[in-house]
């Protein structure tokens, strides 16, 4: 059976390089970035050995081994860490964490095969056959106590000692091959000897040439595009270019008396020596920042920086202000997009369940009007129900198919003369029923005269809209009454609707208008509705070139406002 191997380690390349190696050594591998994602992972499978890397974020390799070897479930799986046995500090917590075996970077690629063969050979010892071991010892000024099992302790002294045969092999291949370049460079010292005189003679025009480069070197840097700054591994500026000066707003003059911690902005010194240190280990490094201007202002940049053969820092810096502003308006688009999918797929999940309601109930009672000897009286109530359940669900089927018009922009306007205080008197007393049950009192004002009342509207949409705002006052008040007014203001007619019910937060104000906003309101969830009522009245009263706005607290009510531009006939 495939042995399934657990890989942790936090850079991308050497994770693909260690996986690849083992793969093609017929091992089944996973890899996680640190310790807490192996803890993870191992909680999903066991692994039949582990690999770590010490130096990683959120938890070390240290740490890791001791959470595993401190677990009965998993305290037998062999545990491999990547170190430097060379160093005292790792080879103590390395024995104080319980690890079965210690390979020190760079490591031979056999080795690290030969090293999981053992670990993972069933002759290795079983976990009854591990004896603890715990000693105190006092080591670069401190107490240190160590505890491990005994095992650890000869498998730790076996790799040291393995790991010095095979630097010994690399120290006597490497004198070898010093002797062989030795020899080599004794015939080339001859040879180069006798050159040299001929090269002297081209001295005094190699030294107009390398005059030559500086001065194109150094007016390729000051004409460059891009910031650029040389400082000394302190982070002392040496050299900046003009770029540099336009960029942050200071001097030369001025940078030569400033380091590079002046400019950026790591919330501590610990931060700008790992950059630093970084940059020197590595020879080179390529990051996003942020740098303080002259004048306060951050401004993001591209940061490419270089150690140079003298010991010195290169770095150029590029503006990529415009490119990080294209990037908070592509993310904020697509949590935009991702916002709707995700209401678009509660819609779905609400409205499956709103028609399952009103169906269940119509198959229901229509199965019990089918029972012999069943009473007038509770034949009505179920007639009554049957009724009531169509009406919701032709309600229903009337919002889909409402925002399927809208978003299809098949919806058109249809206008008629009318007197709206007559239709809106008239809606009002649609709903009159639905206010008794309720206890609720139901009135119309109006400010409009008979003649300045008659007016071209589209009936079927405003009818539709005052009606949705209706049907929520109703829904949300307990107590109370309800009141619709119109108005005339600025060739617009205001209409309104007031009610004392329970009140809207004005964080909310604008997002009820939002299409399926309403799933997320878990106060709103008790009430019956797939919440499409203001959507679509708002779609209808912006298609009217008109606008919809409210006034609520919570608690104390709310009034719905919406204008739609005054037509009438001449």
């Amino acid at each position: 059976m495939t042995s399934k191997l657990l890989v942790v380690e936090d850079s991308p390349t050497q994770a693909a390089v260690i996986k690849g190696l083992l793969q093609n050594h017929n091992y089944q591998v996973t890899t996680v970035n640190d310790g807490k994602q192996a803890l993870n992972a191992i909680k999903k499978g066991i692994p039949d050995l582990i690999i770590s890397d010490i130096l990683m974020p959120e938890m070390d390799g240290y740490e890791l081994c001791k959470k595993i070897k401190s677990d009965s479930t998993t305290r037998d799986i062999p545990v491999i860490l990547l170190t430097r046995l060379s160093d005292s500090e790792e080879i103590l917590k390395g024995l104080s964490c319980g690890a079965d075996c210690f390979i020190s970077k760079p490591y031979d690629e056999k080795y690290l095969i030969s090293q999981v063969e053992n670990n993972l050979s069933p002759n290795s010892l079983s976990k009854n056959e591990k004896i603890p071991f715990s000693t105190q010892i006092f080591f670069n000024g401190k107490n240190r106590i160590i505890q491990a099992e005994q095992q650890n302790v000869i498998k730790l002294l076996i790799n040291i000692y393995e790991e010095a045969i095979q630097r010994n092999d690399e120290l006597l291949k490497a004198q070898r091959e010093l002797n062989t370049i030795n020899d080599r460079l004794e015939s080339l010292v001859e040879d180069r000897t006798a050159d040299l005189l001929a090269e002297m003679e081209l001295s005094g025009q190699m030294a107009d040439k390398l005059k030559k480069s500086e001065d194109k070197f150094r007016l390729m840097m000051e004409n460059s595009a891009d910031a650029i700054f040389v400082t000394d591994t302190k982070g002392t500026y040496l050299y900046t270019n003009i770029a540099a000066s336009n960029m942050l707003g200071y001097t030369s003059g001025e940078f030569k008396k400033m380091s590079v911690a002046d400019i950026a902005p790591f919330e501590k010194d610990d931060d700008y020596q790992t950059f630093l240190k970084k940059v020197i280990s590595e020879g080179k490094i390529y990051m996003e920042v942020e740098l303080i201007k002259k004048n306060g202002d951050l401004i993001p940049v591209d940061l490419n920086s270089v150690l140079l053969p003298d010991g010195t820092l290169y770095a150029s810096f590029r503006d990529i202000t415009e490119r990080k502003s294209v990037q908070e308006s592509l993310r904020k688009a697509k949590e935009v997009a991702e916002e709707h999918s995700r209401l678009k797929t509660a819609f779905l999940h609400n409205i499956s369940h709103e028609i399952r309601t009103p169906m269940n109930a119509i198959v229901g009672f229509c199965t019990l009007l089918d029972e012999p000897d069943l009473e007038p009286q509770v034949q009505k109530s179920y007639i009554n129900t049957i009724i009531q359940s169509s009406n919701h669900l032709l309600e229903i089927i009337t919002d889909i198919v409402d925002i399927a018009n809208i978003e299809a922009n098949l919806v058109k306007m249809k206008k008629t003369e009318i007197n709206i205080n007559t239709f809106l008197d008239e809606l009002c007393l649609r709903f009159l029923p639905q206010a008794k049950e309720k206890k609720l009192g139901i009135s119309y004002n109006s400010s409009l005269t008979d003649s300045e009342a008659m007016v071209l509207i589209d009936t079927t949409k405003v009818s539709r809209i005052v009606s949705n705002i209706m049907e929520n006052a109703l829904k949300f008040t307990d107590n109370g009454s309800i009141e619709v007014s119109c108005r005339e203001k600025n060739d617009f007619l205001i209409i309104g609707i007031a009610d004392t019910g329970i009140g809207i937060s004005e964080e909310h104000h604008n997002k009820i208008f939002e299409r399926f906003y309403r799933l997320q309101n878990s106060r709103t969830r008790f009430y019956e509705g797939i919440g499409l009522g203001l959507s679509i009245a708002k779609s209808y009263i912006e298609l009217m070139e008109g606008q919809i706005w409210l006034e609520s607290k919570p608690q104390e009510g709310s009034v719905f406002y919406f204008s739609i531009p005054v037509e009438r006939i001449k």
